[in-house]
C-alpha cells in the first residue's frame, strides 16, 4: 500500500476538520467527487458530510 494510500485508508473527520479549519475558509467552497457511487459513497457516509447527489444535468437526485 503506498503512503497516499494509507493516509486515505485511515483519515478520520476531526483530521479532515482540523486540517480545513487551518488552511480553508470552508464556508466558500464546495467540494464535488465524481466516480463509482458504490465505491465512493460509504466512506462518505463514515466521515459524516452531508452529501447532495446530483445527475448528469446537475440536478439534485
Amino acid at each position: 500500500m503506498t503512503k497516499q494510500n494509507t493516509i486515505l485508508a485511515t483519515i478520520t473527520k476531526k483530521d479532515i476538520d482540523a486540517v480545513t479549519k487551518k488552511y480553508l475558509d470552508v464556508t466558500k467552497m464546495n467540494i464535488l467527487l465524481v466516480g463509482d457511487k458504490d465505491l465512493i459513497l460509504p466512506g462518505l457516509k463514515r466521515l459524516g458530510y452531508d452529501i447532495i447527489e446530483l445527475n448528469v444535468d446537475r440536478n439534485k437526485m
